[in-house]
């Protein structure tokens, strides 16, 4: 099976891929900076205080011109409208996503019931809101459905929203296009879990650090939160790196693996107050997939 390629693309999507200008809100010399934190030709001199998102505390534009970045949301479009001629034997988009290479699973069944009794019916119950990131076709939407009050269903890809739309319909759901940087469309201390499955493992690591620190807002109550990435650094993620890296030089594919590791992982949740309860690295042996609560 071959990932990488433009006509075999993983289901899960989340965000359009942008660099970024941090416009520094004071000089150098000014007292408003973090002392800790100063920078000095361009490069920072210090540690950074736990949460600090930007340094210089500036607003982050996306910079110009537009398409520069990994285009998400046009290549996840594209595998939306071309899927029923590259799967015409599957029922829903995701179904030919089985987990075998992976190596979690043998079967379509076996992966979906693995996802559920791990990293959802321990956690999601019949009171809570759900924000999942990265919706798909719906697969792991339907699973969070039948265990949780609400569904919030966030894609940057309106093609793949469409999709969920026909397989989970309306009732106790709710649909929202991000727009690839913020998830403005979801109103603040509204959703008890944040499940963001087969998502981040196409998305660079400055993109999973973004979404990271806009979820929290987000979040009441249990504020439990599911991440899956890809893992380079393990035998199975760095065979699939191995096959993939001549294809991305100099930019990558929207649906390409990203380059993304457990360490840079934890580095980003505790950089920003998550506290871990499990990091699971055997289900999934090419990925790892972390249990947390999201920071107050």
């Amino acid at each position: 099976m071959n990932v990488g390629s433009d006509h075999r693309w993983k289901e899960c999507r989340a965000a359009r891929g942008h660099d970024f200008i941090v416009e520094s809100a004071a000089p150098a010399s000014s007292p408003s900076r973090t002392p800790a934190a100063k920078s000095g030709g361009g490069l920072l001199t210090g540690p950074l205080p736990r949460g600090t998102v930007a340094a210089d505390a500036g607003p982050l534009k996306a910079m110009p011109p537009p398409g520069q970045g990994i285009d998400y949301e046009g290549h996840w479009d594209r595998y939306a409208g071309d899927w029923r001629e590259l799967h015409p034997d599957k029922a829903h988009i995701g179904d030919e996503w089985e987990g075998v290479e992976a190596g979690a699973a043998q079967s379509l069944a076996e992966y979906t019931a693995l996802i559920e009794s791990r990293f959802i019916a321990p956690f999601v119950r019949k009171d809570h809101a759900v924000l999942e990131i990265g919706v798909g076709g719906g697969r792991t939407a339907e699973l969070l459905l039948a265990h949780c009050d609400r569904l919030v269903c966030a894609d940057i890809s309106a093609r793949m929203l469409q999709a969920t739309r026909a397989r989970l319909g309306e009732e106790r759901v709710r649909y929202v296009k991000l727009d690839g940087i913020t998830l403005d469309g979801i109103p603040p201390a509204s959703v008890d879990v944040c499940f963001c499955y087969d998502t981040m493992v196409h998305l660079e690591p400055r993109d999973i650090f973004n979404y990271l620190s806009r979820i929290p807002a987000l979040l009441k109550g249990d504020r439990f939160c599911i991440f899956h990435h890809t893992d380079i650094l393990g035998e199975a993620g760095w065979r699939v790196f191995l096959r993939d890296w001549r294809r991305h030089l100099q930019g990558r594919h929207g649906t390409a693996f990203s380059v993304m590791t457990a360490a840079i992982m934890e580095r980003f949740l505790r950089h920003l107050g998550y506290r871990v309860l499990v990091k699971d690295d055997e289900s999934v042996p090419r990925d790892c997939v972390w249990i947390c609560q999201g920071p107050a």
